[in-house]
Order: structure tokens, then sequence, then C-alpha cells
């Protein structure tokens, strides 16, 4: 029979154990473990059929099948295999062990421990340990030792911590300048300029009034002066009130530009020349 048949028999088999429970079930079920290479299964199966009471009146059939069921346990005795593994490092109390797909119990872990012939797998695990892994090809009959020593995990070096340099704190945006401060800036501004382009012409027209009479004497001085006076004294005095002007209205935008409480309909003021200096209307 083959290997594909024997698997689909084996499925039909344990159904109909699992229904009858009888030793000569339970004897054809073994049968067919051992046909498949599953020998620890066949032999575990072997051992709880072997343990069954006998009937007060056992049928010659179950009789039979008793006695064929414990030549099969004593002939399979000697040909499953077993392991032991002899652990080393670290304590089996933290030791994980799996043979393909079965863990093993930690009792279990210093025990010899039945496994079907053929290729097994091996692999022994535990928290901070690497990972150890035996392959074996498990003959039938063997009984062999594994001395396991996994070695610990490796630590990575710690890296440098590299500490970021610590920024500057942000200064806050400045707040926008109010409408009424960009007028007093160039209210400022306007008046700054005309201040010093009178004075400037009234330097320039004293200065010229100078150079002539250093040159030519002043053979009419009251008709020269009263010729250049209305120009030299226009220009001065609106150097003055301009300068006067700016001043005061750089003074006025800074303080409104500094209040918070302030508006623009709040504020508000006029400059008026008079002679000899000037006068400021305001209401703040």
């Amino acid at each position: 029979m083959t290997l594909a048949r024997l698997t689909k028999a084996l499925g039909v088999l344990e159904e109909a154990h699992g229904i009858l429970l009888s030793l000569e079930s339970g004897y054809e079920l073994m049968r067919a473990y051992e046909g498949v290479g599953k020998l620890v299964e066949a032999l575990t199966l072997g051992e709880k059929l072997s343990a069954m009471p006998a009937a007060p009146k056992e049928s010659p059939a179950d009789a039979d099948a008793r006695k064929k069921v414990k030549d099969a346990v004593t002939s399979l005795s000697t040909r499953v295999p077993t392991i032991q593994l002899l652990i080393k490092q670290p304590s089996k109390d933290v030791v994980r062990v799996k043979v393909d797909e079965r863990t093993l119990l930690p009792e279990q872990l210093d025990k010899p421990i039945r496994v079907n012939p053929g290729k097994r797998e091996i692999r022994v695990t535990a928290p901070g340990y690497q990972p150890l892994t035996i392959p074996q090809d498990v003959e039938q009959g063997s009984a062999k030792q594994y001395p396991v020593t996994i070695e610990m995990a490796a630590v990575p070096a710690p890296k440098d911590e590299v500490i970021p340099p610590i920024a500057p704190p942000e200064e806050p945006p400045s707040p926008p300048l109010k409408p009424l401060v960009k007028v007093g800036i160039g209210v400022s501004g306007a008046l700054g300029a005309v201040a010093i382009v009178t004075g400037i012409g009234a330097g320039v027209s004293y200065t010229e009034f100078v150079d002539v009479y250093n040159r030519q004497g002043c053979s009419d001085c009251d008709a020269e002066v009263a010729r250049r006076g209305p120009t030299l004294q226009a220009l001065t005095l609106t150097s003055m009130i301009t300068g006067i002007g700016a001043v005061a209205a750089g003074t006025l935008t800074f303080l409104y530009a500094r209040s918070d409480q302030k508006t623009a309909e709040r504020v508000s003021w006029s400059v008026t020349p008079t002679p000899g200096g000037v006068v400021f209307h305001g209401r703040f």
C-alpha cells in the first residue's frame, strides 16, 4: 500500500477507533501509524491499549487483539529512537525547546524524549540568549544525547548621545505699525526734510551776503540788508518751525506707538506758527 493510501486509511481508522475504542480497532490504528513512520504515536497508543482492563469474559477476538498489541509494544519499544538534551547553559527553567512542532515541558528537558525516526529539528531558545538550532537525522532504535550550551545575545554598544545645540529663544514678531503711526512717521520725516532744506538755504544766503561784504565792502549796507533780510529771515524761521514740528511729530508718534490704549480717533494735533515760535494744539 502506498504512503498516500496509508495516510487516507489512517484518517478513517482514527475516526473508527474514536467511536469503537476497542482493542481490535486500536491495533489496526497502531499498524497504520507504524506504516506511515509515526512510531511514537503507535507505541503511545499501544501502551494505552495494554493498560485497558480485561473484561471478566473476554472474547477470543479481544484476547487475540490484546496479545497482538502486547507484541507490537515490545517490538516498538526497541525501534523508537530517543534524544536527551544535556542543557548546561542557561538554566532549564528559562529554556524553551521545540522538536519539530512539539514544545517540550520543563520536566522533560533532562530526560530521554521519544521521537520519530527521520530528519528532526531541535530548536532551543531563552530570553537574552542566541537561539540554537540542531538539525538531526535520527535512526530507528538510536538513543542520542546532545549537550546544549547557548551563548548570550550580544548587547549592542551604546551610541554616543548627541545633544543638539540649544536654539536661542525666538523673539516674538513685532506688531504691525498702526495706520496713524505710519502717518506720523511720514509727517515727521517731511517736516524734518523741509527743516534741513530751509536751514541749508538760510545758511547759503547768509554766506553769500558775508562773501559779498568781504569782497566789495558795504557801500549801502541798509539796502543790502533790506534786500536779503526777508529771505534770510523766512528761511531761518521756516527751518526752525519745521524742525520743531518734526521733533514734535516724532515724539507724539513715538508716544502713540507705545500706547496700546490710544486710537487714531482719540489723538489729534496741529501746529500753528507764531512770531518767535510755534503753538501746539492737540487732544491726546
